[in-house]
């Protein structure tokens, strides 16, 4: 998780940082993403004079609110489906093949 990588409290969360480099993580994954899809997509917006900073706003808030809510989506979906007396499940540990 991302406190994991900020605040790691353990010997196996600090060895995470080993795998995945935190500032690494934030400025080639985190940060391209956020910079297209919350900043330039609603760009253009700016350009409409007198109403663009208004438009713009608003905007960035539509896009923040259906990210929450396609995630809150995904996670209800996911959940649900995945917990169950109806799943599959073996009787005894499955040995690997390696």
């Amino acid at each position: 998780t991302i406190r994991t990588m900020l605040l790691p409290k353990s010997s196996a969360e600090i060895s995470g940082q080993e795998v995945v480099n935190p500032t690494e993580f934030f400025s080639k994954v985190l940060a391209p993403f956020f910079v297209s899809r919350f900043m330039l997509l609603p760009a253009p917006l700016l350009l409409v004079p007198g109403v663009g900073p208004t438009l713009f706003g608003h905007a960035i808030v539509n896009l923040v609110l259906a990210e929450l809510l396609t995630n809150i989506h995904g996670f209800i979906t996911i959940v649900t489906n995945h917990a169950g007396d109806d799943l599959y499940t073996f009787n005894d540990a499955i040995k690997p093949k390696s």
